[in-house]
Parts: structure tokens; sequence; C-alpha cells
């Protein structure tokens, strides 16, 4: 917070929208900040909204099990906005995104992925925005390990603040989660509860999700874009800028059409997972 805005984009056809891209996503953020300060702080503090698709469920609550659990962190505080919030200064952010888009013309993903980073920062903080291509199968990986049946977790839509943590009572050592419903009311229960069955390993990592074909109206839409980019062409109406936009459009949707069917063995094998792979690869890097 206040370092710098990480901005990932995808897209729509390929991926659902669900807790694997949060996972991605925020696990990219944390791998990097250990790249760039080589430490981690002792707490990590999500402000998440209150969504139970991505944010509020069992598989992000896994997460921040994991990431105290295998040592990344001490504590990890998962917390949800009130309905019926007023913005908070991300929203504010998005909204700086968007009115630069608005003035804009885009005729490329690059375009756009460099419009962000230019544009929407007025501060020294720094901002990134990249294609989020590969999204890790976080639910199908940590589904083992979580609780079921009589164990298992309820009541996680009603609090608004989480508390994950390491219990060292009676010599055991295992990750509990204290909540509360505002900021001001006290931890509870006292020792805590008990989140997953199990812990993954480091050396473990999960699989690239499945990549969903796009279906015929997302790929009409770019002929439609094409088609209209060559009237323009044939108006002579900013011919060079629309002859290249109209080429980054074919390659969109030739992209669209066969990234499904990619083999992404490697990039699978040489993508980091948890943040101590960044940082490895980081030193690899410097020697």
């Amino acid at each position: 917070h206040g370092i710098g805005l990480y901005c990932d984009v995808w897209f729509g056809a390929h991926h659902k929208h669900d807790s694997n891209q949060v996972v991605s996503t925020l696990l990219y953020v944390i791998g990097d900040m250990l790249r760039r300060k080589g430490f981690l702080p002792p707490t990590l503090r999500i402000q998440a909204d209150n969504c139970t698709r991505e944010n509020k469920n069992i598989y992000m609550f896994a997460l921040c099990t994991s990431l105290v659990g295998l040592g990344f962190f001490q504590e990890v505080e998962l917390s949800f906005l009130i309905v019926g919030h007023t913005h908070e200064d991300i929203d504010q952010r998005f909204s700086c995104i968007s009115n630069t888009l608005k003035r804009s013309d885009v005729d490329s993903l690059k375009e756009m992925l460099n419009l962000i980073e230019r544009g929407t920062s007025f501060t020294k903080a720094f901002v990134t925005a990249r294609l989020l291509e590969n999204v890790w199968d976080w639910k199908q990986f940590i589904t083992p390990h979580l609780l079921t049946g009589p164990d298992s977790l309820v009541g996680i839509t009603f609090p608004h603040h989480m508390r994950f943590y390491m219990d060292a009572r009676d010599g055991t050592r295992e990750v509990r989660v204290q909540h509360k419903h505002y900021c001001k009311d006290p931890w509870g229960p006292e020792i805590g509860t008990k989140t997953l069955r199990s812990l993954p390993r480091r050396d473990e990592r999960p699989a690239f999700a499945n990549v969903f074909a796009a279906d015929a109206r997302e790929l009409k839409a770019l002929d439609d874009f094409m088609a209209y980019k060559q009237r323009c062409i044939q108006k002579l109406q900013h011919v060079e800028t629309n002859r290249d936009a109209k080429v980054e459009a074919g390659k969109l949707k030739l992209y669209l059409a066969n990234f499904p069917q990619k083999d992404r063995s490697n990039e699978h094998r040489s993508s980091p997972f948890w943040p101590s792979e960044v940082s490895n690869s980081a030193t690899m890097e410097r020697v």
C-alpha cells in the first residue's frame, strides 16, 4: 500500500472470474515486493470487496492460512468492506484508469497496458500493468487440505475482519483464525478456529487452470472492429494508424482462438508460485 499499483488484465473468454485469479495476482504481487525489497513484513493486510465468489470464501482463507503456516508472514489480516460502503482509495485509482482510457483512442492491448502505466499515477508510486495469461488452479490444489464434515468452517460470510496467526499453545503449532464484525470490536474466539486440515508444502505447486475457448460472439466483435478499421482506411482516415490497429486486432483474434490449445508446460515449469521461488529466481539473476 502506497508503494505501487498492480493492474492485471485478463480475457474473460479464457478464464472464469473467481478466487483463482485473485490468488494468482496476490501471490505475484507478494513475490514482486519480495524481489524489490528483499524482505516481507511480519504482517500482511489485505483489503477486499465483500464478495463470496472471489474473496470471502474458504479458498482465500486457505491462502491466508498457508502464507502464515509456511512462514512467509507471522500474521495475515483479511478485511472486507461493509455493505453500502462509500468508495475507498483503490476505487479512486480505478477512476483514474477509467478517465484516462475515456480520453484516449486504444486500438490494441499493448496500447491499453502502456496507457494504464503512463497515465494513472500522479505520485512517485509506480504503476505496472500486465496480461494475466496463466491462472493457477489454487482451488483444485488446496481442496484436499480443506476441513470437511463437522469440522468445516461455517458462518464465514458475516465477519468483516479476519486474523490468521500461528497458535503455539500446549506446545503445538497450527494456524488459527479469529474474527470480528467491526474494526473496533475485540478479536474472537479467544483460542481461534482451525482453518485447514493440513498445509501444502513449499515444494508443491498447482497446475494452471483450464482455459476456455472464445465463443463466436467474442470473435465476431473483433471481425466487426477490423471491418470498421478497413472502412476508415478506404476513406483515407489516419491510414497508418488504422492499418496497424487492424493488424493488431487480427493477431488478437488468432491469440484468442489458439491460446486454449497452447502447450503451457514450459511456462508452468518456469513460472514462480510461492514468493520464495521469486526470491530464489531473483538471486540467481543477480549471480
